[in-house]
């Protein structure tokens, strides 16, 4: 079961809970898909895109750009996920989401981030412990409105992805194999199924009173078992593999 229902929620709408991305993704791909009917747009802003974010840029533009956001929307919208309110998130994930549709088929893109990949990764290990300070200080949002913590979490944010997309580039973007066909193709399954799955663990696993460090392994194997099993289920049954995020089983077998 991918969704967690709280009849309570239908008052305002159908609960998405952990999938509300998926909606969210669906939007902006509608909105892309615009940009493609205007061919010249399109390629004007990719252009730009590409001027933009080239070299050093790519990691240093997106922190000031998350940053602002943050400070200008954060305090006023929060994190709400729903869509036609969320305006903090759609700043910050719209943006991602066109950077990467602009930029994404550019090898020159990929190039930049393996080549400042230690430089992201340097800057999000030093990113992250003063984020969680500012976290567990109370009055971190009272000074200039929180300025200095939302420029901490913009630049560990983009350091942080930069970093993963630095080394997946340099390791796993150009790799084939039996096993990471498998899991790619798990990884959206795996998300729809996790969730549910880890409730029903901490509700069964939470009377027992368990030490910490044998609840938590039989909450990560349950998790992730289940969700493989789930994976391992959906993926043979074709009339529901889209659904799931799948390609029919008569693309898979051509």
């Amino acid at each position: 079961m991918a969704l967690t229902v709280q009849p309570p929620g239908f008052a305002g709408g159908i609960p998405l809970n952990h999938i509300w991305f998926v909606l969210y993704i669906s939007v902006y791909s509608l909105i892309v898909i615009g940009l493609l009917a205007l061919p010249r747009l399109q390629q004007a802003l990719e252009a730009v895109f590409a001027l933009v974010f080239g070299g050093w840029r790519l990691w240093l533009v997106p922190m000031i750009y998350l940053a602002v956001a943050r400070q200008q929307l954060f305090a006023a919208y929060g994190l709400s996920n729903h869509l036609t309110t969320d305006w903090y998130n759609h700043a910050a994930s719209f943006a991602v989401f066109l950077l990467g549709f602009q930029l994404a088929l550019r090898d020159k893109i990929w190039t930049d981030f393996e080549r400042l990949r230690w430089v992201f990764l340097a800057t999000a290990i030093c990113a992250l412990p003063a984020l969680i300070m500012f976290e567990a200080d109370p009055n971190a949002m009272s000074v200039h409105g929180g300025l200095l913590k939302n420029i901490t979490f913009a630049v560990d944010q983009w350091a942080t992805i930069g970093a993963v997309l630095g080394f997946a580039s340099a390791h796993i973007r150009k790799a084939d194999g039996p096993l990471l066909r498998y899991l790619t193709d798990a990884v959206f399954p795996c998300y729809l199924a996790h969730q549910t799955l880890l409730v029903i663990a901490v509700a069964v696993l939470k009377p027992m009173l368990l030490p910490v460090p044998l609840e938590a392994s039989c909450l990560l194997v349950i998790t992730l078992g289940g969700s493989l099993l789930v994976y391992e289920i959906v993926r043979r049954i074709g009339p529901i593999r889209p659904l799931w995020g799948l390609k029919p089983l008569a693309e898979v077998r051509k």
